[in-house]
């Protein structure tokens, strides 16, 4: 019975460790499609994403560096450029598409334009 229980938990680390990685994959698709053409040069975190995630993200009882929320931090360059490329679940879940909790959370999904800025932003190394 022993046994059958550790292979049981054993193939259920499996499952879970790959289902992880699919997160970064889904996350990641975004990234590789992003058209960057039209979206300016200065798409930079100060000029064009820090004031979408002000609005929409890092404010107090969210991903400020006060409320921490999941422990990820918005409302600075590290925070976000730290939160965006640990993993790419910070594109997943502003893109609804359920491979990670839906964020803003409570809030419709941003433009497809706002979408592309933060795709391109990563995209671009995720430029200060």
């Amino acid at each position: 019975m022993n046994k059958t229980i550790s292979i049981f938990c054993l193939l259920l680390g499996v499952v879970v460790l790959f289902s992880c990685g699919s997160s970064d994959e889904d996350g990641n698709k975004y990234v590789t499609s992003a058209n960057c053409t039209a979206v300016p040069a200065e798409n930079t975190y100060s000029k064009t994403i820090k004031p979408i995630l002000d609005a929409s993200c890092a404010f107090a009882g969210c991903h400020d560096s006060q409320t921490k929320a999941e422990g990820v931090i918005l409302d600075t360059y590290a925070g976000a450029k730290a939160s965006f490329a640990a993993s790419a679940k910070g594109l997943c879940s502003i893109n609804h598409d359920g491979c990670a909790d839906n964020m803003p959370q409570g809030s419709a999904k941003l433009s497809t334009e706002v979408l592309n800025l933060f795709a391109c932003w990563v995209k671009n190394n995720m430029p200060q």
